[in-house]
């Protein structure tokens, strides 16, 4: 659609061609940098980072290397030059996406490279509730790779203007296609965007194939547990898909990695920030999402399009989702959650495997800088107005290793049945208007409820039903419908 598969680099990196970068992308599969904090170590060899603006970036810089052409040596080694053949290809990349920029106060080139996140409920099978110390196992700078997830971000805000016909005059002509417009796309009631990402699903069954979820025993100081994470035996809890067989087929096949091991089991944050990983551990983002495709008609309320996210995946919510705010600081009823009874008031949903949010002031940085420090992930107050249907993990172990928290066989009960990984200081608020719906378990996002020292603290829980779903015109679009049919009588007629 012309509209690319890569975020803008931001201004400040004055790249080469800048002005011809499309800031329309809607689907985002790969980045120039990551802002926030610096994420290399000090002996990196993966990301560098520098203070562009005000804002400190991290982005894979491309090393000066063998000249392709031997009459060029003397030119690259001058460092202002930065021709293409005075570089080494980085992992695998070609070099016509290399972007070149004033980095190092020297002209040279960065590459694009996947948008990672680090999920920690993901990444640990157990979270200690005493003073243990996860560095002594992973090393400082260092990730399980059994939490690095993989993100497909869709921008919502770009999918509004798209739907909406903004970009219609700029698609491109001349296409097997011909020109694609808003008006190209469907709609009866509004909506419905399925995505399913299985990268790394090696057997392309959408089921991430590993159950062996339960392990090391929180008391148990012996070094064979404590270095696999995963004890081989099927116990209550595990057995997702009920085949009575403990599923660990991806950790030969290459989807599933365990949580400990030796070498090659934790990479350095900043080479996991930054590097396409082979492991079925993808996710679904949806950002920018303040406003949602759609439109209430208030005239008319039969006319009214709404918007449905659908994923076997996790589908990961980063800020204000479909609202912009409260008009209260109190319990707030979802008749004060703003924009109200205007265009702009969209019926949502999203159905996936899990939901998970991510505050206003979720960074992709800390979620590797720190990843076991629950301090440096502190939430800001968010407010989603959306209707979830979603799996949940099921936790039935009441003993040793105890994954249940204080609710040993609730999985975190339905006040945690929206997932959460930042330090929310039990002060900070989420204020949500919708409907929560469990209808199975999860098969992606698999990792045991876990809470609350290193994953997350729980945020305020300002949650209230959304009443608009009790008229029928307000429902999102795909909304299951259960019908029932009593049998009161019957007359022969023949």
């Amino acid at each position: 659609m012309s509209l690319g598969v890569t975020e803008r680099a931001r201004p400040e990196f004055n790249l080469n061609l800048y002005g011809n970068a499309d800031s329309r992308s809607v689907i985002k599969l790969q980045r120039f940098s990551i802002d926030g904090e610096a994420i290399a170590a000090a002996t990196s060899r993966h990301t560098t980072s520098s203070t562009l603006g005000s804002t400190v970036s991290n982005y894979v810089l491309v090393k000066k290397g063998v000249s392709v052409a031997p009459e060029d040596d003397a030119s690259c080694s001058n460092p202002s030059v930065a021709s293409k053949s005075c570089y080494l290809l980085i992992y695998g990349d070609h070099a016509a996406h290399w972007k070149k920029g004033n980095f190092e106060s020297e002209d040279k080139y960065i590459v694009p490279f996947p948008i990672n996140m680090f999920d920690t409920r993901e990444g640990l099978n157990y979270e200690r509730n005493d003073s243990y110390n996860y560095d002594t196992i992973y090393n400082p700078n260092n990730v399980p790779w059994s939490g690095v997830m993989s993100m497909i971000d869709i921008d919502v805000a770009n999918m509004r203007a798209f739907l909406k016909g903004d970009y219609d005059s700029n698609m491109p002509n001349g296409t097997s296609f011909g020109k694609l417009k808003s008006t190209d796309i469907l709609n009866s009631d509004g909506w419905v965007v399925y995505v399913s990402d299985r990268r790394g699903d090696f057997d392309f069954d959408g089921k991430y194939d590993m159950e062996d979820v339960f392990g090391e025993s929180g008391n148990d100081p012996d070094v064979v547990k404590k270095n696999t994470g995963n004890d081989g035996n099927l116990q209550p809890g595990e057995d997702v898909n009920g085949d009575n067989i403990l599923n660990i087929d991806g950790v030969t096949t290459g989807e599933a990695i365990r949580y400990r091991g030796g070498a090659g089991f934790y990479p350095a944050n900043d080479l996991a920030a930054v590097s396409e990983h082979q492991f079925y551990r993808r996710g679904v983002r949806l950002i920018n999402g303040e406003r949602v495709p759609g439109k209430y008609d208030l005239v008319t309320p039969g006319n009214t399009q709404g918007f449905t996210v659908a994923s076997e995946n996790g589908v990961y919510v980063k800020g204000n989702y479909n609202a912009t705010g409260i008009s209260d600081t109190g319990n707030t009823p979802s008749t004060n959650y703003l924009p109200q009874d205007t265009e702009f008031h969209i019926p949502a949903s999203i159905a996936a495997d899990a939901v998970i949010i991510l505050s206003k002031d979720w960074n992709d940085t800390k979620s590797f800088k720190n990843p076991f420090t629950l301090g440096s992930r502190v939430a800001g107050e968010t407010t989603v107005r959306f209707a979830m249907l979603s799996g949940d993990t099921i936790t039935t172990v009441a003993a040793d290793p105890n994954q249940g928290g204080g609710d040993p066989r609730l999985g975190g009960g339905v006040h945690n049945f929206k997932r959460f990984l930042e330090d929310w200081k039990n002060s900070t608020k989420l204020n949500y208007s919708g409907s929560i719906i469990n209808l199975y378990n999860s098969n992606n996002n698999n990792g045991t409820f876990k809470c609350c020292r290193v994953i997350y603290s729980p945020p305020v829980r300002n949650w209230v039903f959304d009443t608009t779903f009790n008229d029928p015109d307000r429902l999102p679009p795909g909304t299951p419908f259960f019908q029932e049919i009593k049998l009161t009588g019957f007359q022969r007629i023949n």
